[in-house]
């Protein structure tokens, strides 16, 4: 009996040792759980920040570039812009479609600036630029008895005035005179060209016809175009004509009156002065290139090959005023020719050519 309960008791002992020893490894568990759980947490923490770094970094990337891009040489523009962009991460949709949209009026405003200002230096270089030719004696005589025989037209006393002020190109032979009156018939008799090159004032036919664009010249209607005598200054030669694009046929149908053959067209592709595509009005689709006919007659012997396409890309200048590179392309094709140009104004005088215009 005695050896029974002791061996009971030793059984109840031992159980009470597991008990306890499971009870220490149950509460050592449950110590580590928590300590484990916040390392969890803590990494994944660190995670979201990193990810959350990472993704302004980008945006601060973007704004970066997109402050780039719209950087000019006006420090007025410089730091609006930059402004603008650094704050672009923090705006919301509405203040971020303002924010793009001031953006553009600035670089539209500055981009207006650089190119008055090209032109400046443009009509600048071209009333300072020497331009020899072989035959310049012989022309220049010739031109001077032009403009004497034209005296009788003349613009009243504001536009003299006007007129007094500016200095043409020294060789040039600038006629101020009504291209739809002027008597072409004497000048003919005078001197036949090589060339002869014009930008008619075509009359937009339209309810709205200038479609927002403000026109800074008079227009003639088609009638009063094809009733000036250009058929008799020249015997054999080239004519360039700028048309409109809803004046296309009505520019052929003048070389055929006038005795010329369509054989030819330039085209020139306008460009802002960052060398953009430069996008004007149109009634279905936006304008960023104008046509130039190109028409011969006769047998000119000296035509020249050159090098020059029928594609010219350059600047847009002033209102109705075309790129130099076209004159570059006449004189190239005829050297030492005898050059008119009709509707001409003082932006595109040029040595050795006879330039008349109402507006000179």
């Amino acid at each position: 009996m005695l050896g029974s309960v002791a061996d009971d008791t030793k059984e109840m002992d031992s159980y009470s040792d597991d008990n306890e020893l499971s009870s220490c490894d149950a509460s050592d568990s449950s110590e580590e759980e928590p300590e484990l759980a916040s390392d969890v947490d803590e990494l994944i923490d660190e995670e979201i920040r990193t990810v959350q770094e990472m993704v302004l970094s980008k945006r601060k990337i973007k704004a970066l570039k997109k402050a780039r891009r719209v950087l000019t040489e006006d420090e007025v523009v410089t730091e609006e812009s930059t402004t603008l962009c650094e704050l672009n991460s923090g705006l919301s949709k509405e203040e971020l479609l303002a924010s793009r949209s001031a953006r553009r009026v600035l670089r539209r405003n500055h981009e207006a600036k650089r190119d008055q200002t090209a032109e400046d230096e443009t009509n600048l270089h071209n009333s300072n630029e020497p331009h020899a030719t072989n035959n310049g004696a012989v022309a220049t005589a010739e031109n001077a008895d032009v403009a004497g025989s034209c005296s009788e037209s003349k613009k009243t006393s504001d536009s003299k005035s006007s007129t007094q002020n500016f200095t043409p190109p020294p060789f040039s032979v600038p006629i101020s005179a009504d291209v739809t009156s002027y008597d072409f018939k004497s000048l003919a008799q005078l001197t036949k060209f090589d060339v002869i090159h014009m930008d008619p004032p075509w009359r937009l036919a339209n309810a709205k016809p200038t479609r927002g664009v403000a026109l800074g010249y008079s227009q003639l209607c088609d009638n009063d175009i094809a009733d000036m005598p250009v058929e008799c200054l020249s015997d054999s030669g080239f004519i360039f004509i700028w048309v409109i694009n809803n004046r296309f046929e009505v520019g052929l149908e003048l070389m055929t009156k006038w005795g010329y053959k369509f054989v030819d067209n330039v085209d020139w592709v306008k460009q802002t002065v960052n060398r953009r595509l430069a996008k004007s009005h149109g009634y279905y689709l936006q304008h960023a290139k104008e046509t130039c006919l190109v028409g011969f007659k006769g047998d000119l012997n000296y035509v020249k090959s050159t090098t020059h396409t029928d594609v010219i890309f350059a600047p847009r200048r002033g209102q109705s005023q075309k790129p130099e590179e076209i004159y570059h392309l006449i004189e190239a094709l005829v050297p030492n020719g005898k050059y008119l140009e009709i509707f001409a104004r003082k932006n595109n005088l040029r040595d050795y050519w006879v330039s008349i215009g109402n507006e000179l």
